[in-house]
């Protein structure tokens, strides 16, 4: 069964980065919020659900490449914290510098035994 023109529509709605709430993509769509959600989650619209991770799979690794070009060109200005940033809150979590003071005291008391 192939995608209609309303199940298309959603599809670029849902993926074009724009951050529409499903009511505004409903409205646009001209389809009822329940409509939607089976599109997005029941099993009979899989094509729909294989399309739509297909499309947001294939924009997430066209940012993640403009992300480490821009990660590069951040880094040659010496804007290494900026990078640092934005690599954490991709879920990466870059080698921290921990430093401890491992100094302890030892007291060692030596003295004459009377007995």
């Amino acid at each position: 069964m192939a995608l209609n023109k309303k199940q298309k529509l959603a599809l670029e709605l849902l993926t074009n980065g724009e951050g529409l709430s499903y009511k505004d993509i409903c409205e646009a769509v001209n389809v009822n919020p329940k409509t939607l959600y089976n599109w997005r989650h029941c099993p009979e619209y899989a094509e729909f659900q294989d399309e739509l991770k297909r499309i947001n799979d294939e924009r997430w690794l066209a940012t993640i490449d403009v992300a480490r070009e821009a990660a590069v060109r951040l880094c040659k200005e010496g804007k290494a914290e900026i990078v640092k940033f934005v690599l954490q809150n991709a879920g990466y979590n870059p080698t921290q510098k921990v430093e401890a003071d491992l100094h302890t005291d030892i007291v060692i008391e030596i003295g004459d035994d009377e007995e």
